[in-house]
């Protein structure tokens, strides 16, 4: 019988519980997370080894990807003179505090999710090439987010599909 680990709660145990009843699979589930804990302990973690991998990226999404956007837009496909200074600074400014969260998460780790590349490291991946392929922008020194984008630029995938210019 499928074990689902999570609150009922959460909007993401909601789809796999809904899911599961569209596929009329049976299934236990366990409170994990909020307010019964265990969500961050080394035991739960070890069962889900994708965790972190999954926290990054949706951190991207929901986190990295606004200001990205922002300034991607503003620098890459507006107009010069229809581009808007200060929504670009402001978003360059939050850009500021978030890579170095990341440079710090590879600090203690090779990529992404752990010792080994994994899904985790390709969207991830993809706004560091815009990151660094943006001219004219100020970026802080962050030695482990750059040596592990260049380690990226090695792969062959990167190198098919994202050695392309900005536009």
């Amino acid at each position: 019988m499928l074990k689902i680990l999570g609150r009922k709660d959460s909007i993401n145990v909601m789809k796999v519980l809904w899911t599961c009843e569209e596929l009329n699979l049976p299934f236990e589930r366990v409170n994990v997370g909020g307010s019964f804990g265990f969500a961050k302990q080394l035991d739960y973690l070890r069962l889900n080894p994708r965790w972190v991998g999954e926290q990054w990226m949706d951190w991207k999404q929901t986190t990295l990807l606004p200001p990205m956007r922002t300034v991607f837009l503003q620098l890459i496909r507006t107009p010069a003179d229809r581009r808007g200074a200060a929504v670009a600074q402001a978003a360059h400014e939050t850009l500021l505090t978030l890579w170095p969260m990341l440079d710090d998460h590879l600090s203690r780790n090779a990529f992404v999710a752990g010792s080994r590349f994994s899904m985790a490291d390709i969207p991830l991946g993809c706004m560091a090439y815009r990151w660094y392929g943006l001219e004219n922008v100020e970026r802080p020194a962050l030695k482990h987010l750059e040596a592990w984008w260049r380690g990226l630029e090695e792969r062959p995938g990167y190198r098919r599909h994202l050695t392309l210019p900005l536009t």
